[in-house]
């Protein structure tokens, strides 16, 4: 499961966004442990469903964040994956997969391009990298 964001939205049907984490957490709890939670570095309110417990393994992903950072939230989380854009669109971008390890060295990178054909494209990519995606 991929977690882009969460804020509050829907005021017509959800009172407040503690209610909107609430029914979150209860999707999350819904993905196996043979699973993975993708979620954006950063983001309190994920953040506040994914200490509410999940048995599913977790990696965070984040864009332009530092060097330094990435290799420390590697070597506490087990693996963090990082996106540096490559134009102003985001249509190409560097996706760096940091690793377990004391160091939270670089596993793997790879080069991507999101042209008009969109998915079929990128996971065209994606597969031909598949070492890349392959949880450890």
């Amino acid at each position: 499961m991929i977690l882009n964001n969460l804020e509050y939205d829907h005021s017509d049907i959800f009172e407040n966004l503690e209610v909107i984490e609430k029914q979150f957490h209860h999707l999350v709890r819904t993905v196996p442990g043979n699973g993975l939670i993708i979620y954006p570095h950063g983001d309190s309110s994920i953040e506040v469903v994914l200490r509410m417990g999940s048995w599913t393994p977790r990696q965070q992903l984040g864009i332009a964040i530092p060097d330094e950072i990435c290799k420390k939230l590697a070597a506490n989380d087990g693996v963090f994956w990082n996106a540096l854009l490559r134009n102003k669109q985001g249509s190409e971008f560097e996706l760096i997969k940091y690793g377990q390890g004391a160091t939270g060295e670089v596993m793997n990178r790879v080069n991507l391009k999101w042209d008009l054909t969109g998915f079929i494209m990128l996971k065209m990519q994606l597969l031909q990298y598949q070492q890349l995606i392959m949880l450890e």
